[in-house]
């Protein structure tokens, strides 16, 4: 008979959770590596909304320039918000820009009208409208283009 195969002296407690227990932990933690693995590959396999501020100039007193791009999936309704800020990052102008289905990528240039001098502009906040998720407007009660946020048949009279 091996060695290895040597029943344990008397007096001496065998240690480690045994064969059967062993079957229970990996029964258990299996699953979970399984799950752990699959969430970023799903998650990942979704592309995102893409914005970039690609340039601003200031025009005076009154205006200023911002030339951005977005990339999204091409069934999706999205929009975005570009706004004008000061010296103290306030925001001076703003306003929502909707891209339409049917265009993967845009490229747009604007004049932001200003009350006074912006330092600067940039496009933010880009949401897909056709997604399940709620919006921030939705989150906060708001209704989207007339939209009830609880249901959509109903009209509110009000527009974000």
């Amino acid at each position: 008979m091996p060695a290895s195969a040597a029943p344990a002296p008397p007096g001496r407690r065998r240690r480690g959770p045994g064969p059967v227990g062993s079957i229970i932990v990996a029964a258990l933690v299996l699953p979970l590596a399984v799950l752990w693995a699959l969430f970023p590959a799903n998650y990942a396999s979704r592309p995102g909304i893409q914005s970039e501020t690609v340039a601003w100039r200031v025009h005076g007193d009154t205006a200023v320039q911002i030339t951005y791009a977005v990339a999204k999936l091409k069934g999706d309704t999205v929009r975005c918000v570009v706004d004008a800020f000061d010296t103290e990052f306030a925001v001076i102008h703003q306003h929502p820009v909707v891209i339409p289905a049917g265009t993967s990528r845009l490229r747009r240039t604007e004049t932001l009208p200003t009350p006074h001098r912006a330092t600067g502009a940039r496009i933010r906040s880009c949401r897909s409208l056709d997604r399940s998720e709620p919006t921030h407007e939705e989150r906060r009660g708001l209704s989207i283009q007339g939209r009830h946020p609880q249901n959509p048949s109903m009209s509110t009279g009000r527009t974000a």
